[in-house]
Order: structure tokens, then C-alpha cells, then sequence
């Protein structure tokens, strides 16, 4: 058509013809990716849930840093150290990306739900010690050496992890 718009013409009942237009049809609404179904609720710290997390967490922090040492000192050509030690960096960048979604109890003790705030508040304590502790040193000192036991020396910034560590113990108390 002239105007742009799109006819569609159907036979009805015999010669009869009806014109349809595209403007006429139904369409469906425009709808985002999320399609309103995915939301998360802010996790309350002192849930069950999160207790159950954050104790999975001090145990793959603590074995982590012990084979980190390990692998530093000692020997670290086992594949099998290397797994273990990137699946507790994988847990650490999930808690890293997940602490964004855990509340905080505020001085007079209600519990804040803000996510800006709640950003606010990680950004100015143990975000940059978590980002610090996942940067793969050891994946750019490739670019110097080859040789594994090199590589595994590399890894010592996964000690700040203790930091995370310790204050998880502290928020048992």
C-alpha cells in the first residue's frame, strides 16, 4: 500500500473478500528478557541459608589457602591442586557477585534492603580485597615464564582471602 501499512485479504463464505489490516491485528506486548519473572529478594544475613553459605565458603577459603601455600613452597605440578584451587576461585567470585544481594542490619538494628546502600557499604569494605584476591596474577606471568612452580608463586594474592576468612569467623560470634 501507499500509506506503508500491510493489507491482508482473506476469502469469507464464498466471493466475499475482507481486508485486514496489520494495525488491526493483536500483537503482543513488547516484553524484556527478564520477562518480570527474576527477582531477587535481598538474602537476610542472619538466615539459615546464609549461615549454611558462609561456612561452605570458610572451608573452601581455608583449603584453598593451604594448597596455594603449598603449591608455592612445595611442588605444584598436580592438575588436581590446580582444579580445587579454581573451584574455590569460583566460589569466591560467586560470594563476590552475591554479597550485593545480602542485607545489612543498620545501628538501630533494622535490616536495610537497599540495594544502593548495600553497594555503597561493600564498596568501601572488602570489595576491593575480594577483586584483588581473584585477579589471576599467575595467568599473566605466563607471558614471563613457563615453568609451573613459577606459577604457582604467582598465586600468594589468594592469601587475602584470609581477610574474608577471618570475618566470617568474627560474624559467628
Amino acid at each position: 500500500m501507499a500509506d506503508g501499512t500491510t493489507d491482508v485479504s482473506m476469502q469469507v463464505e464464498g466471493s466475499k473478500s475482507v481486508v485486514i489490516k496489520a494495525e488491526d491485528l493483536p500483537l503482543p506486548k513488547p516484553r524484556s528478557w527478564l520477562n518480570g519473572r527474576l527477582k531477587i529478594s535481598v538474602i537476610d544475613p542472619e538466615g539459615r541459608l546464609y549461615g549454611y553459605w558462609q561456612v561452605a565458603l570458610l572451608i573452601a577459603i581455608s583449603v584453598g589457602c593451604i594448597l596455594t601455600v603449598y603449591q608455592g613452597l612445595v611442588y605444584s605440578g598436580y592438575l588436581s591442586f590446580w582444579v580445587i584451587v579454581y573451584a574455590v576461585d569460583a566460589l569466591n567470585l560467586l560470594d563476590t557477585v552475591s554479597t550485593v544481594n545480602v542485607g545489612f542490619y543498620d545501628m538501630t538494628g533494622t535490616l536495610v534492603k537497599d540495594r544502593v546502600l548495600i553497594w555503597r557499604r561493600y564498596l568501601r569494605s572488602f570489595f576491593i580485597l575480594d577483586v584483588a584476591s581473584l585477579v589471576p596474577i599467575e595467568l599473566f606471568s605466563l607471558l614471563f615464564t613457563a615453568r609451573v612452580m613459577s606459577l604457582a608463586r604467582f598465586r600468594m594474592n589468594r592469601l587475602i582471602g584470609l581477610v574474608k576468612a577471618y570475618n566470617i569467623i568474627g560474624n559467628f560470634n
